[in-house]
């Protein structure tokens, strides 16, 4: 059970802790390891057949967008883009979002990450006016 353990823990890059009265049969092979959602991974085996679903902490994110940057927050939509200069006030990464500081007016936003690290106030789209 520590090998199956430390093999989830090395692909999670986090400790875990199974259940002790959890004792599948070993595995011929290497168990299959993917994740299922956020919070679990599957663990197969094909010889023996058998298959467990452990929960865990997903390691965080690395950030796109760090606390003080400064960034471009853009607004949109077909035919037109609109785009200001803002502060961030906190750490996000892709798919999260960021709360930032208008560096003219000093209005606070909160907008959202993309995966290239654009920033978009929800609601909008990026358009093509700009491009």
């Amino acid at each position: 059970m520590l090998s199956l353990a430390a093999a989830i823990a090395a692909f999670t890059g986090s400790p875990v802790a199974l259940d002790t009265h959890l004792s599948p049969p070993p595995c011929s092979a290497a168990p299959a390891i993917a994740w299922s959602g956020r919070s679990a991974v599957s663990v197969a085996c094909a010889a023996p057949n058998w298959r467990l679903l452990v929960p865990v902490v997903a390691p965080p994110s690395q950030p796109l967008i760090r606390r003080g940057d400064i960034v471009s927050v853009a607004a949109g939509g077909p035919g037109f883009r609109v785009a200001v200069d803002a502060v961030a006030e906190s750490d996000a990464a892709a798919g999260a979002r960021v709360r930032l500081r208008n560096r003219v007016t000093g209005e606070r936003i909160v907008a959202a990450v993309s995966d290239t690290g654009e920033i978009m106030l929800p609601g909008f789209n990026s358009g093509d006016g700009g491009r």
